[in-house]
């Protein structure tokens, strides 16, 4: 029961991050990660990658590019 309430977290931390990159563009993800909780960014970044296969910086610029289509 604790291992699935700290799986559960730990996805809804990392999922808070990934849309707080998107929305906080001047903020770090080391920041971002530190205010959802995580006080070594390193393993935040390991578990952010198996989730989203991407580093948190890699998705912050996919997100930006496919927030601002190219006039094509």
């Amino acid at each position: 029961r604790a291992q699935n309430f700290r799986r559960s977290w730990l996805d809804l931390a990392e999922l808070l991050v990934s849309g707080l990159l998107r929305r906080e563009p001047a903020r770090t993800a080391a920041e971002l990660a530190e205010r959802c909780g995580f006080a070594d960014y390193r393993h935040f970044a390991r578990l952010f990658r198996r989730r989203f296969a991407c580093s948190p910086s890699q998705w912050r610029d996919h997100t930006a590019r496919s927030d601002h289509p190219s006039a094509d």
